[in-house]
């Protein structure tokens, strides 16, 4: 059976639109942040910037869903010299909407809240907005991390973070991340608290 190609365009659409609908955080690759009713301090604002940078308007084409969106910087990585701080978790919590969703205003408004992130996020012509939250969590060396990592694949810009990580596993997941970005959709970031500095691209102190 041969399906024309303007059917065929649809039902990719259709395909696009559910797993974006379905698409949920990856809690066996990533664990999330310590929620931290507070304002990111300290360096929080470098490293935001740093998130921020290359991301690109995220937007296909309104004919082409499937088609890659438009980003500068797939993906990148760098080190923090010192260990985990608390500005870490609220950075975190502020880039991933957490912090947003804490101030909605109660069971009912933050359900509106999450109705409307998945309305903008299936818009797939329009401009990523800037508030646009990323998913973010930490990466540590388990089973079920380095079994995810070979096909992760993210649901949105995301900030993987290590903290003082064994240097083959960094070495692992630098190296996998790296090849894989061909087919990421969306940027990602993997910020190094403390460890060896080996297999680092960027350095920014905070």
């Amino acid at each position: 059976m041969h399906l024309p190609p303007h059917t065929i365009s649809r039902l990719r659409v259709l395909a696009d639109l559910v797993a974006t609908w379905r698409a949920r955080y990856d809690s066996a690759f990533m664990l999330p942040p310590e929620w931290r009713d507070n304002e990111p301090a300290g360096p929080a604002a470098t490293w935001r910037a740093w998130c921020l940078a290359g991301v690109g308007q995220g937007r296909t084409p309104l004919f082409a869903p499937w088609s890659m969106p438009q980003v500068q910087q797939r993906f990148t990585m760098a080190r923090v010299p010192e260990p985990a701080g608390p500005w870490v978790d609220g950075l975190m919590c502020d880039l991933d909407g957490t912090a947003r969703l804490h101030a909605a205003g109660g069971r009912w408004a933050g359900l509106w809240l999450r109705l409307r992130i998945k309305a903008a996020e299936m818009a797939w012509w329009r401009v990523r907005p800037a508030d646009a939250p990323w998913d973010a969590g930490y990466l540590h060396d388990t089973p079920s991390v380095r079994e995810r990592l070979g096909v992760f694949v993210p649901r949105r810009p995301t900030l993987l973070v290590a903290r003082s990580p064994d240097p083959a596993f960094l070495s692992r997941c630098v190296r996998t991340l790296s090849v894989r970005q061909a087919v990421f959709r969306h940027p990602v970031r993997l910020l190094v608290l403390g460890g060896p500095p080996a297999y680092l691209s960027t350095r920014i102190s905070g």
